[in-house]
């Protein structure tokens, strides 16, 4: 698991550096939407692909209800939204939703 997609403010080298590796690596989400505008963040997301990234807020210094409308308005589809809000951390911990 890669908190703050990879390395807040270093997305340009999770891009160069990360992306190309792959594997069986997820990243999160906390607390990026206040150093990425929206577009930026959808764009990595896609670039990462939504079956390996996963909600996360870093409460409190991010609001949980405000991160996650901000993952609604990516343009995902209703399925990859609900994989990054839920379904791919229900899978890796293996929980039935």
């Amino acid at each position: 698991m890669l908190a703050h997609l990879g390395g807040l403010r270093m997305w340009d080298d999770v891009r160069r550096h990360l992306l190309p590796a792959g594997g069986n690596v997820y990243f999160d989400t906390a607390y990026v939407s206040f150093y990425m505008n929206q577009e930026e963040m959808g764009e990595l997301i896609r670039n990462i692909g939504p079956k390996r990234v996963i909600f996360g807020s870093d409460y409190p210094w991010e609001e949980p209800g405000r991160a996650a409308e901000i993952i609604k308005g990516q343009g995902l589809s209703e399925a990859e939204a609900q994989a990054v809000l839920c379904k791919n951390a229900a899978d890796l911990l293996v929980m039935r939703i």
